[in-house]
């Protein structure tokens, strides 16, 4: 998704977490960016992990949740606290890809965002690029462009939903 290269020299505004599987990180002024992931998220800073998804399943102590604990805040409410303050202000630098979908996003603080895929589920979506367009286009279906990255009969898939 050579898409994403669009975001170097772009700071974070937000990065927050929706309905307990969705990471949400949004990029430029006014959000010029948005990166939605439904795969393993990891934030690292120079070698130590800062955030994985799988941090929901966890307590901030570091015990495994029980299923009467799932509405109670988890390890991934307070790393991505952390993470915040870590990421305010932050560049991305430079991005990268492998050639089996994943994507590491490098900031100009040494901070490294990796988007892992994590299943091959046919049809998953593993992350999608928005780029919004200005407000004041004419038709809503012009206000932004959608690039998701899938996978089906075996094969990582980039399609464009405008």
């Amino acid at each position: 998704m050579k898409n994403l290269e669009r975001l170097i020299g772009e700071k974070i505004e937000q990065i927050f977490y929706f309905n307990n599987m969705l990471i949400v990180i949004n990029f430029g002024e006014q959000i010029k960016y948005s990166l939605h992931t439904q795969c393993l998220v990891r934030i690292s800073l120079n070698g130590q992990v800062l955030l994985t998804t799988s941090d929901i399943y966890f307590n901030p102590d570091f015990t495994r949740k029980t299923k009467k604990e799932r509405k109670k805040e988890s390890l991934l409410d307070v790393n991505l606290n952390n993470v915040k303050n870590v990421l305010k202000d932050a560049i991305v630098k430079s991005v990268q890809y492998s050639d089996i979908g994943d994507v590491i996003i490098y900031f100009d603080n040494d901070v490294k965002l990796e988007l892992i895929v994590d299943c091959l589920c046919d049809g998953m979506e593993y992350y999608r690029f928005i780029q919004f367009h200005p407000h004041y286009l004419d038709s809503d279906e012009q206000c932004s462009e959608h690039y998701i990255m899938t996978f089906s009969d075996g094969k990582f898939i980039e399609s464009i939903d405008n």
